[in-house]
């Protein structure tokens, strides 16, 4: 805690924002929580026309392990080197924040090979929903496939 309260207002760095995250207040996890309510009430919504979100699983394909420490880690992405979080977070935020299930299934490789998956976002508490689509994905599209080199 007594970390967070160093930090300048100002400080949006990748550690700054991981303290803060880290270290939030109660006051600050309740208005945080009001505002997830609100998110899922506009889910429940959405999903009164649709059955499942299909969406990116993270904007990247899959890439080597990077052990370093977590609020300091950065990725490769188009060109630039970026805070890692902002590369593999956005798209499976979706679902956390507001505790929608979500399944994972593959659908193809990029072009070197490395598999592509997609994210079956469905609604509140109903788990089921994600897989018996991810089910119907693999009959259209084939059981995975391991990458050459990792079959087993």
């Amino acid at each position: 805690m007594s970390q967070v309260k160093t930090l300048k207002d100002d400080d949006h760095s990748p550690t700054a924002r991981w303290v803060r995250a880290m270290t939030g207040t109660h006051r600050d996890w309740n208005k945080l929580n009001e505002e997830r309510a609100i998110m899922r009430q506009k889910w429940e919504d959405y999903f009164q026309d649709f059955d499942v979100l299909l969406c990116p699983v993270v904007r990247i394909a899959a890439h080597d392990h990077d052990h370093t420490k977590i609020a300091s880690r950065t990725i490769q992405f188009d060109n630039e080197t970026l805070n890692y979080w902002d590369v593999v977070g956005p798209w499976n935020s979706l679902s956390l924040v507001s505790y929608l299930p979500s399944t994972v299934a593959p659908i193809g490789f990029t072009p070197s090979g490395l598999p592509v998956g997609v994210q079956i976002i469905g609604p509140y508490l109903e788990d089921y929903t994600s897989i018996q689509f991810a089910k119907l994905l693999e009959r259209m599209n084939g059981s995975y496939k391991p990458p050459k080199g990792f079959e087993f």
